[in-house]
This record gives structure tokens, sequence and C-alpha cells, in this order.
């Protein structure tokens, strides 16, 4: 694993008017009740019929720690309106992947699957069917109930974590039954797709970019911000100074910490922690080289009413990430040239250059004279539009 800090691999990914970008590798928090192995997870969910829904959660592992169950169980609490009638949902597990950031003639580290094993972070699927005509749920809509919260908890956060005391772990999503259904898209709703994997480790005194490569099938309008991660529903965890929700790491400041985000390029280093509440990008410089650190963001949807006159709610979701800060030795990560957001007009077809640059390290051992190799790639979040590169030189 420690060869990719070296080699460096650029993936350059493009969703829904956003340009992702992610250099180097993320991993989600996680919760279990045996031991401190939780790196994170994500609740989705995609429309399969009116007002029934395929849900999933993904949840992330540190394969240090004891395996996960073979099943998760997700509850649904009423919040706009009122209803005495309750739900959960038992999800059995799909799939089990390594989703470590590796070279490809490195042996994965999560292996066999869900034991305790390497450094590496494995990615447990669990998913099920929820339907809002019939059972609880419709009884719940009958009461009176509009939004339903999803909550999902465990013990506990992965021990490494220095930003916090490492506890339980749970994390929500939300959506509005009543505002889908007065919608311009009635009666179905599909989350956002989180489709760049939250693989997190960073290297130390080096530039660190992502996106969550989110993609919305809907087109609703997406908002993000930096939310605190919970302990347990409705308690927050406790944050050691200065870290806080909007502060999760320790990022370079030329004098006082913490800082104001002021974005890098190719001659400037980022300065503090820049995240942008259009795209849900983040980006900055870690410098403290033993860090691990948690971070929560929030993704509101919002949606036309049945009239298109005005937006109306229609759920959230979260990504609770651990990154973990590592040090990698002589290497300048890659770095995109600046590019401006363009102007487009509907049915107007636009064509961006991206241009990608790795400059070789110029330390004074001279330890890296040559420049690396950049694999640049994209996540199809454009549904129509495709992507080549042009120009390859070494």
């Amino acid at each position: 694993m420690r060869q990719i800090f070296t080699n460096h691999s650029l993936k350059l990914f493009k969703s829904l008017g956003t340009l992702m970008l992610v250099l180097f590798l993320v991993i989600l928090p996680n919760k279990e009740t045996l031991a401190s192995h939780v790196m994170g997870s994500d609740i989705t969910w995609k429309c399969i019929g009116p007002l029934k829904f395929e849900i999933s959660l993904a949840f992330y592992r540190d394969c240090r720690g004891v395996p996960f169950a073979g099943s998760k169980t997700i509850q649904f609490k009423c919040t706009k309106g009122s209803a005495s009638t309750t739900y959960s949902i038992t999800l059995p597990n799909v799939s089990i992947r390594d989703i470590t950031p590796s070279c490809s003639d490195v042996k994965n580290p999560c292996n066999p699957p869900n034991t305790t094993s390497g450094d590496g972070t494995e990615e447990h699927l669990y998913t099920g069917i929820i339907d809002f005509n019939s059972g609880n749920l419709k009884k719940m809509i009958d009461e009176g109930c509009c939004r339903f919260q999803m909550i999902f908890g465990e013990c506990c956060r992965n021990s490494y974590i220095t930003t916090i005391s490492p506890g339980d772990y749970t994390t929500d999503a939300e959506i509005d039954i009543c505002n889908i259904k007065s919608s311009v898209k009635k009666d179905c709703d599909d989350s956002p797709n989180l489709r760049n994997p939250p693989i997190g480790y960073l290297c130390c005194n080096q530039e660190f970019y992502f996106n969550n490569g989110v993609v919305d099938v809907d087109g609703d309008s997406l908002s993000f911000s930096l939310v605190m991660s919970q302990a347990s529903h409705g308690t927050s965890v406790a944050y050691k100074s200065p870290f806080s929700p909007t502060w999760p790491m320790t990022g370079f400041c030329r004098k006082t910490t913490p800082c104001k985000c002021r974005p890098g390029s190719k001659t400037r280093t980022t300065e503090g922690i820049c995240f942008d509440p259009e795209t849900g990008d983040l980006s900055f410089n870690p410098v403290d080289c033993d860090e691990c650190g948690i971070l929560c963001i929030m993704i509101e949807q919002f949606r036309l009413d049945s009239t298109a006159s005005k937006w109306i709610y229609i759920g959230y979701t979260k990504r609770d990430l651990q990154l973990r800060v590592v040090t990698c030795g002589n290497n300048n990560p890659p770095m995109l040239q600046d590019i401006t957001n363009p102007t487009v007009c509907e049915g107007e077809k636009i064509c961006l250059t991206i241009v990608a640059e790795d400059e070789e390290f110029s330390g004074s051992s001279g330890s890296q004279p040559w420049k690396d190799t950049i694999d640049l790639s994209w996540n199809n979040g454009l549904p129509g539009a495709s992507f080549k590169v042009g120009n390859p030189y070494f």
C-alpha cells in the first residue's frame, strides 16, 4: 500500500456540472459492536416504484478490527408530523470488497475478507426494500407522518482517531414523503449517488483534494455542508480543541491555527480547510503527520413542486469520513490548472480542457528527479458526455 504514495495516481472525475478530483485516498468512519473498527458509512436509496425504494447501507471497516455481522438494522423515526407506530428494517449483507488504495503488484491487505487482517479498508454493502404503500411505513403516513429519518448506529469508532475521543458511531439520512408526492417527480426519489469511494489516506505536507463524485439522477438541486458527527442519535461527538466540524484536521496555516481558507495553486500551498458548499469539494494541506480525524458531509436535496413555482425540501444523506495522515516520502502530488466554471445555456454543447501536471521533487537530496506518470479517468457523472485524454506524453 505504501507504494501508492511514491508513485501518485491522479484520478479525475466529473459529475453533474462538477469536476471531481481524488488525488489521494479516502476512508469512511464506521461503528461495530465488538471493537473500534468503524470507519464510516453512507445511507442511500433509489426508486423502484411509486413510494417504493431499495435502501443501501455502505459500511466501512478497518481490517485490523473484528469482522462485521451479516446484517445491519436501520430504524425509522418520524421527524415531521406525528406517528405512534415505529418501523425498522434489517438489511442483509450483499457484498464485501477491499477498497484499500494499493499498487497492482501489492496484495490486498484485507485478506481473507471480513477477518482481522492487515492495515486496510473494506466496504460492506447491505441492501433491502422499503415500501411506504404498505405495512408500518404506510401506517405512519396515515397517522400524519411526512418526514422520515433513517438512523444507523453501532459501537465503535476507530481507536486510531486523534481529533476526538473515539466512542459510539451513529449516522442518519432523511426523506420527506409528503414533499416527494407534491413534487414535479411525483412519488419517486433517488438519493444523491456517491460514486467516489471514501478511502482517506493523506500524505503529510502534501496537497489533498477530494470530491465525493455526487450524481443526482433526478436533477435535484444539492447543497453541501460540514456538520457535527454523532456518537448516538441526537448526541454529537466531543471534538478535542481546536477541532470542530469546519476544522476537522490540522491544515497548513502561515500564522495561527485554525485559519480561513485560502485555495492553493501550482506555486502556492492551500491554507486552512477549504470546503465548497456547492460541490462538496474538500482541499487542505495536512501538517500533523500522526493525525487521524473525522468529518461529516451533509448533502441536502431540493426540487421544484408540482407547479414548478417553488423549491421544496426532499431530504438529505450524509457521508461520515475518516481521514488518516501518513508519511509518504519525497514526492510532489499532481496538480490541475485552475478551471473557471463556465456559464452554460440549456442545449448548448461545451468542451472543457483540463491540464494535469506533476513536477519532479527537487529536495536537497535529489531523491526524485523524474516526473511521475499521471492516470486520468472520470466517473461518468454527466449523462451523454464523454471524457478522453488528449496529447499524452512522458
